[in-house]
């Protein structure tokens, strides 16, 4: 089998593997399952590609990591202003998770006790969402609306704000009023970081 075609066939199982886990989650799909769905005819061919079911599972998280970094990046391209586009990170991020939990709730229906796997698979994505983060946080020190000291910080306590909002979203069922806190996030911590000289009140 060549490179080309061996690439095309790992992505076709990926693509028969998630249809599979969002329809019965990862407990309830086997091996054999995957492989008669992308047309092999042992589970043992799998072997090839993937030494795990968790393996494969953990490519098919991966996957939703990068389709969300893509759709982060665009929307934070499209917006003007550093406060926009922190608004844009936030509805994109909660729409598409919400996206996965609304279409697909067995891909996370272990609840908790998935967190390693999916934390371990979104681990390249996650530092690039932070620093996509950090990129917006300096376009508001750079166009002087922003004042802070330390970006990194401030973006890596965001996210960890966002994904314990997440949570309580994929796992506790709490969705409603959830965009909206986590865009008065954003408003709390502009405030709080705009420049004085922006919103101090002028003497009489």
């Amino acid at each position: 089998m060549s490179r080309s075609t061996k690439a095309a066939m790992r992505e076709h199982i990926l693509d028969c593997a998630r249809e599979l886990f969002a329809l019965h989650g990862l407990n309830k799909t086997t091996r054999r399952h995957i492989a008669r769905k992308a047309g092999l005819d042992r589970a043992s061919e799998l072997r090839r590609h993937f030494d795990t079911k968790e393996e494969i599972y953990a490519a098919v998280v991966q996957r939703y990591g990068k389709e969300l970094f893509a759709d982060l990046e665009n929307a934070v391209n499209a917006a003007d202003t550093a406060e926009a586009k922190l608004q844009a990170f936030v509805s994109t991020r909660y729409r598409f998770i919400r996206k996965i939990t609304v279409t697909t709730p067995a891909i996370l229906e272990q609840g908790p006790t998935m967190f390693p796997l999916i934390i371990r698979s979104l681990r390249e994505y996650r530092w690039k969402m932070q620093e996509l983060l950090e990129s917006v946080f300096r376009v508001g020190v750079d166009a002087g609306d922003f004042e802070l000291e330390n970006i990194e910080l401030l973006s890596r306590a965001m996210l960890q704000s966002l994904r314990g909002m997440d949570s309580a979203m994929v796992y506790d069922g709490e969705e409603a009023g959830l965009e909206a806190a986590q865009l008065e996030l954003v408003r709390a911590i502009v405030h709080g970081i705009r420049r004085r000289a922006d919103w101090q009140v002028p003497p009489p």
